[in-house]
Order: C-alpha cells, then structure tokens, then sequence
C-alpha cells in the first residue's frame, strides 16, 4: 500500500507486506540443493529466464539473445578441475561422466585455501573470449554479462593466488573452449576494465547495470527453485 508520511511535502511512502507459501519450512532456506544440478541444466534455465526478463522489458531480439548467450555461458567457469573436484566433496568418482554447477546434496563445498579469491565467473568470461561468431550478436557484452554475474569485476576482480597451469575444457554453443584456470582478468593490464569503460560508453551506465540485474536475477531465481 501507499500513503504520504505525516509532515511529508510530496514524499511516497511504499510498503509491501510479502507472504511465502512451503510446505517445507526448509524450502525457503537458500543453499541446501537437494538433487544434482549439472551445469548443462541450470545455464539452460537460465539463459531462458534471462531471456524472458529482456522480452517482458522489451529489448531488441539482439539482446535478448545476448542475455541468453550470457546465461548459458555465465557458469562456464565450473568447468575447471579444481572447482569440480570441490562440487564433488573431493571425491572425483561421484558423478564423474557430468560436469556439475552445484555441490552434491550430501557435500560441504569450500575450495581449497590456495585458490582463495579464485572466481569462476572470471573463468567462464575468458573462455567466452574464443566464442564470439558472425551472428550479429555483442559477444563484448556477453563476455562481461557472463564476468559480472555474481557482482564482481566491475571492474577489478579481487586479486588471485598463483595456480597450477591447468586448463578447463568445456562445450558451448557447438565449440569446444579452453582457457588456462589461472584467467589472469586480476591482472590491471588483462583490458577488463577497458572493457568495462568501452560498454558503458555503448549502454550507458544505467543501460549496462540494468542488462547485468536481468542476468543476475536470473541466476539467483533459477538457484532458488533448484535449492527447494
């Protein structure tokens, strides 16, 4: 409902009165994943969902493709060794035929300390680099909607530890991409923040932060439903 405060000269107070409906008081707790969730199904739901977001707002086809592109890529990142064997709870032989987005249901995730301030979205964007085709779309924005999806990045990604030299393979829209784990997106000179300067000019401010909210908010309603 709304009403003008007492006293106000003009000011719209809002207020929302919000009801959750589960069965299971557990289901409205974020993070317990109760089945596997493998990285093919969760970045199709939402590429779609971030679809959908851009054509309820009424985004050119242009971009409401590149929001899809953007969700399917976003978790790319997962794909490195270290970060599956984490998903796994160290133990490489559960599931080992699927690649994974989201911890086993019985698994505790934490990664180890030497790749503290790793983030596999910065991962997901340098695989992404060696995506782009002719097909009219910005795979510029892609690239750094798929980077930006968890908040960071924009536009320095927190510093990383020195990782072992090994590589993350993936398949994407009938590629086959590989990017060193170590991305090196941390690094000053790595032209993310070029980057970040050259959508923005593109977009706009407001117009690149709104694209990144749609994906984002993709991510986490898909991650929600997958939790319950």
């Amino acid at each position: 409902k709304a009403r003008y405060p007492e006293g106000s000269t003009g000011a719209l107070l809002l207020e929302f009165e919000v009801t959750c409906f589960a069965a299971d008081p557990d289901a409205r707790k974020p993070g317990r994943v109760r089945r596997i969730v493998t990285l093919e199904n969760h970045s199709s739901r939402v590429g779609r969902r971030a679809r959908t977001y851009a054509a309820r707002c009424g985004l050119p086809d242009a971009l409401q493709r590149a929001l899809e592109f953007a969700g399917l890529g976003h978790d790319l990142g997962k794909a490195a060794p270290p970060f599956q064997f984490m998903l796994r709870g160290g133990e490489p032989e559960r599931e080992p035929d699927r690649l994974l987005a989201k911890s086993l249901p019985d698994t505790a995730a934490h990664l180890p300390g030497a790749m503290q301030g790793w983030r596999h979205e910065a991962l997901s964007a340098a695989l992404l680099a060696s995506a782009d085709g002719a097909d009219g779309l910005d795979w510029e924005l892609i690239r750094w909607l798929a980077g930006t999806s968890h908040g960071r990045g924009r536009p320095f990604f927190p510093p990383q530890n020195v990782l072992p030299g090994e590589m993350a393979t993936v398949e994407f829209s009938g590629k086959s991409l590989s990017a060193p784990v170590c991305h090196g997106l941390d690094r000053l000179d790595s032209g993310w923040a070029e980057l970040f300067h050259s959508l923005n000019s593109r977009y706009g401010w407001w117009g690149l932060a709104w694209l990144e909210a749609m994906l984002r908010l993709a991510d986490q309603q898909v991650s929600a439903e997958e939790s319950r």
